[in-house]
């Protein structure tokens, strides 16, 4: 099976919870953040600060609630509706309290736009025509939302001295929900298995917890040099950026946030990409592949290697037609990668080759700068 940084990965729907035609809205809504959480109770908690129900029809609600973690706090507003006698989480939209005069809102129907409030001099709060609720969340905390048919409408605030003012919408990565956060969580976990499945021996890949949230400016203006697809219902991707190591971009379906994450997961993610596409070139005996990430010393062995395989007039030609490659794994070993073939030939015949790649930095690039092969 050809590898590739392309990971099946099998979410399971995580807030399906069974429950009676008694169950309770109320009864709903912790269920679910209890279990989410349940393995984070000494560093996270949450509180339901205020719901409202059959705001646009019949059998639906939203709640207003707060969630600390090691990332500081947050507050949500989430609309779910009724359906088959199960609640069902639709959409979530969040801010943190240094977002007062912006706001963001959801993609689908009901349009919910809502916003954060730390400025006692703001009275009213309005969505296009549509006046917005003022919630008091904590001392000077508040917190407004309103409900509209129209999408992206223009937002503006009333100061208690009649003062208009237009404010904008939150400028930096929107804020993943309760629910985006535990299928990202679910996700990188099953990449953890992918890579102890396959016996590359990763215990793991990334180290979530020292993953923080990072507010970015202008979002999704840099261009990423590596991207990790993982396919599951809902479109994912990780996103590195070797511009700013200390970077990485969780995208999923049409929200996305940023995290400031340890500069080595980068390169632990850089050296298993290389080492990936090394071995990806010998299984479709591409050394083009292979070339484009070379130090330019080893561009000059590859290039004297392959005019006496085929002559001055050389090409990227690579491997041989038997035994061709049909399976490889990789391990990581501090700066170098140990890549084991598993070959066959028409017979059927099936053999081991061994090969071990090392990194190094040129320009300040990541590059290989050596590879030696070995039959087993």
């Amino acid at each position: 099976m050809k590898k590739k940084i392309l990971f099946l990965c099998f979410i399971f729907a995580v807030f399906f919870v069974a429950c009676s035609n008694e169950q309770t809205f109320d009864e709903y809504f912790h269920t679910v953040m209890e279990d989410m959480h349940e393995y984070e109770e000494d560093k996270y908690s949450y509180s339901l600060v205020h719901q409202e129900h059959n705001v646009v029809h019949e059998n639906d609600a939203i709640a207003i609630f707060t969630e600390n973690n090691l990332q500081g706090e947050q507050i949500f507003i989430a609309y779910f509706e009724r359906e088959n006698e199960n609640w069902k989480w639709r959409q979530t939209r969040g801010a943190e309290w240094n977002t007062s005069e912006q706001w963001s809102s959801m993609h689908e129907v009901p349009y919910i736009y809502s916003g954060t409030i730390n400025d006692d001099s703001i009275s009213e709060v309005f969505a296009g025509e549509e006046p917005a609720n003022i919630i008091e969340v904590d001392g000077d905390k508040m917190f407004w939302y309103a409900i509209s048919n129209i999408k992206d409408v223009e937002v503006k605030i009333v100061k208690k001295d009649g003062t208009p003012e237009v404010i904008d919408k939150i400028k930096h990565a929107s804020f993943f929900d309760t629910e985006s956060e535990h299928n990202l969580t679910l996700s990188i976990i099953s990449i953890y298995g992918e890579f102890q499945l396959d016996g590359n021996q990763l215990i793991k890949l990334f180290d979530y917890e020292a993953w923080n949230r990072q507010n970015v400016p202008s979002p999704e203006e840099q261009s990423a040099s590596i991207t990790i697809n993982i396919t599951s219902k809902v479109n994912e991707e990780i996103r590195f950026y070797n511009s700013d190591p200390s970077l990485a971009m969780v995208k999923r379906g049409g929200e996305f946030r940023y995290y400031k994450i340890p500069e080595s997961e980068y390169d632990l993610i850089h050296e298993l990409v290389l080492a990936t596409a090394w071995a990806e070139g010998l299984q479709t005996r591409d050394g083009q592949q292979r070339y484009e990430m070379m130090s330019e010393e080893m561009k000059e062995k590859f290039k004297q290697e392959q005019i006496v395989r085929s002559g001055e007039d050389w090409n990227f030609n690579i491997g041989v037609s038997s035994p061709w490659v049909v399976d490889f794994k990789v391990e990581l070993d501090g700066t170098s990668a140990n890549i084991t073939y598993v070959t066959k030939t028409t017979e059927p015949a099936y053999y081991n080759t061994m090969e071990t790649i090392t990194f190094g930095k040129e320009n300040e690039t990541l590059v290989v700068v050596d590879y030696i092969v070995e039959d087993q």
